[in-house]
């Protein structure tokens, strides 16, 4: 059977990766299931500071993101950052 490859490095997904899908012999995870799909897929790697943009197109770019301020997500809606607004 054909394994995915990791579009991490380019080898076939490890069987002890912790994000790869453990029902598929195949392996695979969500990312390449996204790229798969066609659909761009940006990761954050926070050891890093490291913002991956995957492609479909088996390409990726590198932003560094050490000179940003803190990236919030799951926030619904402004009100719910008027606490930590300084202005």
């Amino acid at each position: 059977m054909k394994q995915i490859k990791c579009p991490f490095d380019g080898t076939p997904c490890q069987s002890d990766c912790i994000d790869r899908f453990p029902h598929r012999q195949e392996g695979g995870c969500r990312l390449t299931d996204h790229l798969a799909a066609g659909m761009p897929v940006l990761v954050i790697n926070k050891p890093t500071a490291e913002l991956i943009g995957f492609y479909p197109d088996g390409t990726h770019e590198v932003f560094d993101l050490s000179d940003l301020p803190a990236i919030i997500y799951s926030v619904d809606s402004p009100d719910e950052l008027s606490g930590c607004r300084s202005n």
